[in-house]
């Protein structure tokens, strides 16, 4: 089953930042954790790895081309990955946001 993958703006009032939340749904069982990869480029790179079960994860980033897929790692350190997730874009967040 793919992972379905969805990326939103969030505006962080106690630091006063804007970031990138991902978030996934775990559809394998023996997973060891996800990689997160983003578009850079034109090349999709690898930028954040996340634990078993984990299905949210925040950047600093303000926009953002994305796509995840869970892994198991052997012993001796090789992956095997699943499919990737869908294509997800965040694109031109705001930069200026005013809270009252």
């Amino acid at each position: 089953m793919k992972t379905f993958l969805t990326l939103a703006f969030v505006f962080l009032l106690a630091g006063m930042t804007q970031a990138a939340k991902w978030e996934w749904v775990d559809n394998s069982s023996t997973e060891t954790g996800f990689a997160l990869e983003t578009l850079q480029g034109g090349v999709w790179v690898e930028v954040a790895t996340v634990g078993a079960n984990v299905t949210t994860f925040q950047d600093a980033l303000s926009e953002v081309v994305g796509r995840v897929r869970a892994f198991i790692q052997l012993a001796d350190g090789t992956r095997i990955y699943s499919t990737y997730s869908n294509t997800a874009a965040l694109l031109n967040a705001p930069v200026n946001v005013t809270v009252k």
